[in-house]
């Protein structure tokens, strides 16, 4: 399947311009650059005034690029029927993996900080569970059961997530856990 995004200006409603990859499609910090999800395969990067390619993250199992580009988390052995699955934190730029992170079931979601100060990684199957890590240490600093994804708000102050069997939003603290 090919995905498409389309950029838009929110201001006039008009359309800017439309580029490959998807179904994700997240802005540099700078708002500089637009990276978009080729599945399985890495980011495509686009000048995000211009929609003109500016290059491609070529990195196998990707699943998240952190806000600022520089690191890429992927779980190269996707396994859908999994009890753990193991993803690893990749430099961007060298290619470097800079740490794993274990976590029960398949990976399904991974969620950056708009600061990039924390990675949720959201597990599927029968016990979904959503862990939060604190980027610089490593450490795992959360974790919520029957969990199916969550969000960090645009200032990272909260995090929205949908619960248990009737897919109840709660919010909650994004910043002290």
């Amino acid at each position: 399947r090919s995905w498409i995004t389309q950029v838009w200006d929110l201001a006039s409603g008009q359309s800017l311009y439309t580029v490959e990859g998807g179904p994700t499609a997240i802005f540099s910090l700078d708002g500089e650059q637009l990276a978009t999800w080729q599945v399985g395969e890495g980011f495509l990067l686009w000048d995000a005034a211009s929609g003109q390619s500016a290059g491609f993250l070529d990195f196998p199992g990707a699943i998240a690029l952190s806000p600022d580009f520089d690191f890429i988390v992927t779980n190269p052995s996707y396994d859908s029927d999994a009890d753990t699955s193991v993803v690893s934190i990749i430099d961007s730029e060298t290619g470097a993996e800079r740490y794993q992170m274990a976590v029960g079931g398949t990976v399904v979601d991974a969620r950056f900080s708009p600061d990039g100060r924390f990675l949720a990684l959201t597990s599927g199957g029968t016990s979904s569970q959503t862990t939060v890590w604190e980027m610089q240490s490593d450490n795992q600093v959360a974790s919520f059961d029957q969990v199916d994804r969550f969000i960090f708000s645009p200032d990272g102050r909260l995090m929205a997530g949908t619960f248990g069997p009737q897919r109840e939003i709660r919010l909650l603290d994004g910043q002290n856990f």
